[in-house]
C-alpha cells in the first residue's frame, strides 16, 4: 500500500517562497555566542536560578564514528581518561579536587560518547574562583590529557567490567534495533564500546592519535549557564582557549545513513526476555534547522503529530484487549537521519491479534490522519502552554537552558525567547489542520520502505522473518474505516457550588516562613510563600492510612481501586470528556493511594487556579467506577500475569524479597487466581470512599506566590468544605510491616539471564533511633562515603567493576525500618573476591574513623551545597514539610541549621553507625550468578 506524495512543483514553489522571505528567528538577548579564531564556539547564558551554580559542558563532534578499524572503542576510552590525568591535574586529581568542592562524581561530573558526539558535563558552585578553575579543567580536557601509559592500562579493566555490565538479554533486542536504525552505514560498524580485543590491546599511540585527531577547537563548542558574570567568563574563555591551534581545519567527513529500499523484517528468540514486542522502523528526513521563520513551521508540524500520536495510541491502548500497549513518534537518530519508529507490547497468547489491530490502527492514522477535534485539542494545549511561558516570570533551571544549548550546536536551533517562541506559534499553527496534516502522513508513511523487529521468549506463528512480512502485508491490504469518535463536554466541573467552610485558627511558623491553618472540617493546611515559582500554586496532601490500613482481604482491591478511579472520569465527566474539557488548561490533580497513606497531588498557573480547586472538589467528592474500565484493567492484569516470563532470574528475585520481607498477603505475588478471587467492582469507590471520603486528618500543603489572602477564599469554598466529620478520625494501620529479617542470611543462585555477576548486600534493622532526621543524615553520609571508598577499591584500583550502588532508607510507619544495600556487577568469577573487599573496607572503617576523614568532609560539603540549592526549588519544600509532618518531626529549624548539623556530625559518630548499621551479623548476601543458556536466532 502506497500514499500519494506531495506534487514536486508545490515543494519547489513552497522552498521558493522560503528563501525570498526568510527572516532569521530571534536568539535570545541573554545569550552570548561567539566564535574563535581557532574555529571554537562559545555560549555564555547567564541565569541565576539556582544561584551560587553553573552547568559547563564541552561538547565536541566527534565519536566512535570517526575511528578507525584499529581504535574501536577508543573515542568511549578517551572520554574515561579525561578523569585520569591532564596538564594541571595529575592521575585522579580532576574528581578529587571537584569531590573537595563538594560535587559528586557521576551526578556533578560526567561524560557521554555517542556515534558522532562526545560531551562532557559538570554541575559546580561558582564561588571561591570555580569559574576559572572549572574552564581550566574543560580547557585540559580539550587540549592537556597525559594520556600516561599506567593509567591506560588500568582503565582497561574498567571498560570491561563497563562492558560486562551491559551484556543482558535485552541488549541483544537493542542491538539489532540499533542495527536497522544504521541501515549498514558506517555507524553499524562502530559500535560505542568497541571490540574487546582491541580495548585491551591497542597500543598507547593509537589513542592518542585518536585525541590529536578529534579532539580540535574547530569541532568544539564550550558552554557555560548559570549564576556567573559573562563578561569575565568570556574573558577566560578566550584566554584559555584562543591559544589552542586547529591543526585540521577541514571538516570531518559527513557519514550518512542510507533509505530502505524495501519492506525486511529480523526475528530474535531469547528464553529470557521478559515480553514479546514489535518494533516498526522507518527512515526518513532529519528534521532541518531552526534558524529562519519559515523553518519554524516544519518543526511545529512535527511537534504536534508527535501529540496527536501520542493521544491517539494512549486512547487505543486503553480501549483494547489484544496488545498491552503501542506507540508512535517522529524523531532523530544521532542528529543524522530522521525515523518514525511504532512499537507494541504483546500478549504472549495474543500475539498476531495484537500485531493484527496495532498495525490496523497505525495504518488508519497514516491514511486518514486526525480528526479535527483531535488536533484542535492538541493545538489549544500547545498554545497556552506557550503563551504560559512567554507570560510567566518563573526562573528556568541552567540545566534546562543547556539542553537548548545542545540544540543549538548539534541540530542547529536557534536559542530564542518564550516570547519569540509564542509569536511564532501564533503565526503557523493555524497553517496546520488535518489536511496538511494528513498530506504529511502520506510523505512520510510508506509500508513498503518498513523494517519490522519482533522479539520474544519463545517460538510462535509469526516468529519468522518471512511469515512476518506476509502476515503485515495481509493486514496492510484489508480495507480500513476511518477513526470515528463522538465527544460531548459538559460546560462547567461542579454542577454546584460548594458550600464554604472556614479558617478555625492561624499560627506562624517562622523558620519556614510558613503559615498553618486548621480548618473547620478537620484538614491541617501549611502554606508557603513560593521561592522559584511565579504566578502559580502547587498543592499536596496525605493522611496516614493507604493500602497498609485496609483489610487483608480488601489489598488487591485497594490497589486496583485509585487507578480504576481515575480511568473513569468523576461527576457527569468521562475520562475522555474530562480530558477534552481541561485543554489547554494548566490544572492538574492527582488522587492516589500509596502504601502508607493517601494523597494528592496538584498545580496550575494563576489563571486556571479556579479550574484547578473546582477539579479537585469533583475528583475527591464524586469519584465512578466504570465497569467496562474495571474489566478491562482486570482482565489484562490477569492476563499479564498468564503471559509473563517467568524466568530463573525472576524466581531469584521473587525469592529474595521473600527472605527479606517474609511471605504474607502484601509481599506475595499478585497472581492470577489472587486477582481473579480478590478483585470486585463493587469494592472500588467504597474503598477510595475510605481513603478520601473523610477529610478530616488530612494535612495540605501549598507552595504559591499568590499569597494566603488571595487564596483564601478558594481554601475555604473547596478545601473546608470537603466532607469530614468529628474527631480524630486518623486511619489506623493493619499491617505490620511485614516479618523483616534482621539477621544474617545467603541467596546464591545460577539464575542470571546474562553474563554478569550480579551482588547485593543487604543490611535491615527493624529497630532506629527517636531523631529520624539526623538517622537520615547519618545514612546519608555513610551511602556518599562509602560509595566514594568502594569506587576506588573496586573499580580504580581493582579494575573488577564499573559502578558501585549504597542506597540507604528508613520508614517509622507502619513499622521501624532501616535498610542499606551495596550493590554491583562484575566478572562472576569475582563475585566473592569482592565481597570480601568490601566487608575488609567496612571493618577498617569502622574500627578507624580517621581513614574516611578527606572523604566524609567532601560528602558534607556535597550535602550542604545541594541544601542551598534544594531550598531555591518549591518541590523540596513541599517534599519537606510533608515528610516532616508525616513523620511528626516539627523540628522546623532543621533546614536553617542544617550546615551546623552536618559539619557537627564526626567520623567516630559515623563509625559508630557503620558498626551498628552495616553489621556482619545482619547482612544478607544475594549474589546472582549466570547461567547456561541457549538462544536462538533468524
Amino acid at each position: 500500500m502506497h500514499f500519494k506524495k506531495k506534487p514536486l512543483v508545490l515543494i519547489i514553489i513552497f522552498l521558493f517562497a522560503g528563501t525570498v522571505f526568510a527572516k532569521d528567528i530571534q536568539q535570545h538577548p541573554q545569550l552570548i555566542k561567539g566564535t574563535l579564531k581557532n574555529g571554537l564556539t562559545y555560549y555564555i547564558y547567564p541565569n541565576d536560578y539556582p544561584k551560587g551554580e553553573a552547568v559547563y559542558r564541552l561538547f565536541i563532534k566527534s565519536g566512535s564514528v570517526n575511528e578507525t578499524d584499529e581504535q574501536r572503542g577508543l573515542a568511549h576510552f578517551l572520554e574515561h581518561m579525561a578523569f585520569n590525568g591532564t596538564k594541571h591535574f595529575h592521575g585522579n586529581e580532576i574528581v578529587s579536587f571537584l569531590e573537595s568542592k563538594g560535587a559528586k562524581f557521576g551526578r556533578d561530573l560526567n561524560a557521554h560518547t555517542s556515534y558522532n558526539e562526545t560531551v562532557y558535563k559538570l554541575k559546580l558552585p561558582t564561588t571561591g574562583g570555580m569559574v576559572d578553575t572549572t574552564l581550566t579543567i574543560l580547557a585540559d580536557w580539550l587540549d592537556g590529557l597525559l594520556l600516561e601509559e599506567e593509567e591506560i592500562d588500568s582503565e582497561r579493566g574498567v571498560i570491561m567490567s563497563e562492558w560486562l555490565s551491559k551484556q543482558k538479554p535485552e541488549a541483544e533486542v537493542s542491538d539489532v534495533l540499533l542495527d536497522e536504525l544504521m541501515n549498514n552505514s558506517i555507524f553499524g560498524k562502530r559500535k560505542v564500546i568497541g571490540d574487546t580485543a582491541v580495548i585491551q590491546n591497542f597500543k598507547y599511540k593509537t589513542l592518542r592519535n585518536y585525541y590529536e585527531s578529534w579532539y580540535r577547537p574547530g569541532l568544539t563548542a564550550v558552554a557555560v549557564v548559570g549564576d556567573i558574570d559573562p563578561v569575565k567568563v568570556e574573558k577566560m574563555i578566550k584566554s584559555k582557549f584562543s591559544g589552542m591551534k586547529d591543526i585540521n581545519r577541514d571538516n570531518p567527513a559527513e557519514h550518512s545513513i542510507p533509505d530502505y529500499a524495501r519492506a525486511e523484517a529480523r526475528v530474535v528468540i531469547n528464553k529470557d526476555l521478559q515480553k514479546p514486542d514489535l518494533t516498526m522502523i522507518q527512515l526518513v528526513p532529519l528534521s532541518e534547522p531552526v534558524r529562519k521563520e519559515s523553518e519554524y513551521y516544519p518543526y511545529l508540524q512535527r511537534t504536534l503529530l508527535n501529540r496527536l500520536f501520542r493521544n491517539r495510541l494512549n486512547a487505543l491502548s486503553f480501549t483494547n484487549n489484544s496488545y498491552a500497549k503501542g506507540s508512535v513518534g517522529i524523531s532523530d537518530f544521532l542528529n543524522t537521519k530522521g525515523i518514525l519508529m511504532a512499537s507494541v507490547e504483546l500478549m504472549p497468547n495474543k500475539i498476531e491479534e495484537g500485531v493484527s489491530l496495532f498495525t490496523s490502527q497505525l495504518s488508519q492514522i497514516y491514511k486518514y490522519g486526525f480528526l479535527p477535534a483531535e488536533i484542535e485539542k492538541v493545538k489549544r494545549a500547545f498554545i497556552s502552554s506557550k503563551e504560559r511561558a512567554a507570560k510567566s516570570t518563573q526562573p528556568t533551571s541552567s540545566s534546562v537552558l543547556m539542553d537548548e544549548v545542545y540544540a543549538d550546536f548539534y541540530k542547529d536551533y536557534m536559542i530564542t525567547t518564550p516570547e519569540e517562541e509564542y509569536r511564532l506559534t501564533k503565526k503557523y499553527i493555524d497553517c496546520i489542520d488535518s489536511v496538511s496534516i494528513v498530506d504529511e502522513l502520506h510523505q512520510l508513511a510508506d509500508p513498503a520502505r518498513t523494517h519490522y523487529i519482533f522479539s520474544s521468549f519463545e517460538e510462535n506463528s509469526i516468529a519468522d522473518s518471512v511469515r512476518l512480512l506476509q502476515f503485515v502485508d495481509s493486514v496492510l491490504n484489508k480495507a480500513i474505516d476511518p477513526y470515528h469518535i463522538e465527544i460531548e463536554v459538559p460546560s462547567q466541573l461542579l454542577e454546584e457550588e460548594p458550600v464554604a467552610g472556614r479558617i478555625v485558627s492561624e499560627k506562624e511558623i517562622p523558620a519556614i516562613k510558613g503559615t498553618e491553618l486548621l480548618l473547620s472540617n478537620g484538614i491541617r493546611l501549611i502554606y508557603k510563600e513560593s521561592v522559584s515559582a511565579k504566578e502559580r500554586i502547587s498543592m499536596s496532601a496525605y493522611r496516614k492510612g493507604g493500602l497498609f490500613a485496609l483489610d487483608s482481604t480488601d489489598y488487591v482491591n485497594g490497589v486496583f481501586s485509585p487507578n480504576v478511579i481515575s480511568l473513569s472520569g468523576a461527576g457527569n465527566f468521562s475520562r475522555d470528556e474530562l480530558s477534552y474539557y481541561l485543554a489547554g488548561s494548566s490544572a492538574s490533580v492527582r488522587l492516589l493511594i500509596e502504601s502508607t497513606r493517601a494523597g494528592m497531588v496538584a498545580g496550575s498557573s494563576s489563571e486556571d487556579i479556579e479550574t484547578m480547586f473546582q477539579l479537585l472538589y469533583l475528583k475527591w467528592t464524586q469519584p465512578k467506577a466504570d465497569r467496562s474500565v474495571f474489566e478491562l484493567a482486570k482482565k489484562r492484569s490477569i492476563e499479564n500475569y498468564q503471559s509473563k516470563n517467568i524466568t530463573d532470574q525472576t524466581i531469584f528475585f521473587r525469592d529474595l524479597n521473600y527472605l527479606m520481607k517474609g511471605e504474607d498477603y502484601v509481599t506475595r505475588e499478585m497472581t492470577d487466581s489472587v486477582m481473579e478471587a480478590q478483585l470486585q467492582f463493587d469494592r472500588m469507590v467504597p474503598l477510595f470512599h475510605q481513603a478520601f471520603g473523610d477529610a478530616n486528618g488530612f494535612t495540605f500543603v501549598i507552595i504559591s506566590d499568590m499569597g494566603l489572602d488571595k487564596l483564601t477564599p478558594y481554601i475555604e469554598r473547596y478545601i473546608a468544605s470537603l466532607p469530614a466529620s468529628e474527631g480524630n478520625h486518623e486511619t489506623p494501620y493493619r499491617y505490620d510491616g511485614g516479618k523483616i529479617r534482621t539477621t544474617a542470611a545467603q541467596l546464591t543462585r545460577a539464575a542470571g539471564d546474562s553474563e554478569r555477576g550480579v551482588v547485593s548486600l543487604i543490611f535491615q534493622y527493624s529497630d532506629i533511633p527517636d531523631d529520624t532526621q539526623r538517622f537520615g543524615l547519618q545514612s546519608d553520609l555513610m551511602s556518599g562515603v562509602l560509595r566514594t571508598k568502594l569506587l576506588a577499591e573496586l573499580r580504580e584500583k581493582m579494575g573488577m567493576v564499573y559502578s558501585v550502588s549504597v542506597s540507604a532508607g528508613l520508614r517509622k510507619y507502619p513499622a521501624e525500618l532501616a535498610r542499606n544495600t551495596i550493590s554491583f556487577a562484575t566478572n562472576p568469577e569475582n563475585s566473592r573476591l569482592l565481597i570480601d573487599q568490601v566487608r575488609t573496607i567496612l571493618n577498617e572503617m569502622a574500627a578507624n574513623p580517621e581513614s574516611f576523614v578527606p572523604e566524609l568532609e567532601n560528602v558534607k560539603l556535597s550535602l550542604i551545597n545541594d541544601m542551598a540549592v534544594n531550598v531555591q526549588r518549591d518541590t523540596y519544600w513541599s517534599s519537606y514539610i510533608r515528610n516532616t509532618t508525616f513523620n511528626e518531626e516539627n523540628d522546623w529549624d532543621y533546614i536553617s541549621n542544617f550546615p551546623d548539623i552536618v559539619r557537627g556530625i564526626s567520623a567516630e559518630e559515623l563509625s559508630d553507625f557503620l558498626a551498628a548499621y552495616y553489621n556482619e551479623d545482619s547482612i544478607i548476601e544475594a549474589i546472582l550468578l549466570p547461567k547456561q543458556k541457549k538462544q536462538t536466532n533468524h
